[in-house]
């Protein structure tokens, strides 16, 4: 079972603002607190298969991508079928962030031969600056959700945290500009993937807007390292 679509435009999911009840508020706040157990089991599961060299073996291969295709669909899957459980619920969310994390393993471990290690702290802290401004806002927005607001201030700091990581990763300017205009834009991916949440009738658990969500987090992430790789040297198409 999976939310469905609300018939809102693109333009309203960004600039409506919305009144929620207390109840729909503390979902969106679980939703939020699994999304981060989903991001730290991407973290976690990333760390494990880049480190294994029996996993990146098995995910550079054909069968490894096929298993790869399979689990990303699986697990979702699973954890909806728990998605009012509040334990199981919980536990498999954290698995889809580490099962997507060991998926990724291939490609971090491509980006540290590229570039070392600060390509991927690179991507990782800016997906992070975008996650941690959005979910910030959630926790003390109340009961109204602005998405305007949500965006600028999601943007204002992942911009801020391109501008910091310069201090510590010595950035060019281009890597800085793309780093933060990824982020503005995974800062509009994760309001939107919000604002759609909030206009649903069937937000009942706070399971189906985490992966929902963590979806995008995922993509915004990959969209980062790309980018990144691209821009050092690391795109061979």
């Amino acid at each position: 079972m999976e939310l469905r679509r609300s018939s809102m435009t693109f333009s309203d999911k960004m600039s409506r603002n919305v009144s929620i009840s207390a109840d729909k508020a503390q979902i969106l706040r679980k939703t939020y607190l699994l999304l981060s157990l989903a991001v730290l089991g991407m973290m976690v599961g990333g760390k494990i298969g880049v480190s294994t060299p029996a996993i990146l073996n098995l995910f550079f291969g054909f069968f490894g991508w096929i298993l790869a295709m399979v689990a990303l669909n699986a697990v979702p899957m699973i954890a909806m079928k728990f998605r009012h459980d509040p334990i199981m619920g919980t536990i498999a969310v954290f698995l889809d962030g580490f099962v997507s994390g060991i998926v990724l393993a291939p490609m971090l471990y491509v980006g540290q031969m590229i570039s070392g290690q600060q390509i991927v702290t690179t991507a990782a802290w800016i997906t992070l600056a975008i996650f941690a401004s959005v979910t910030g806002y959630v926790y003390f927005t109340g009961l109204k959700w602005a998405p305007s607001r949500a965006t600028f201030i999601g943007i204002f700091f992942a911009i801020i945290g391109a501008i910091v990581l310069n201090f510590f990763m010595n950035l060019t300017i281009l890597e800085i500009a793309i780093a933060a205009g990824i982020g503005a834009f995974g800062v509009i991916v994760l309001v939107s993937a919000t604002s759609e949440l909030l206009h649903s009738n069937e937000l009942d658990s706070p399971v189906p807007g985490a992966l929902m969500l963590f979806s995008g987090v995922f993509m915004v992430f990959q969209a980062v390292f790309h980018l990144l790789m691209i821009f050092a040297g690391g795109d061979r198409d």
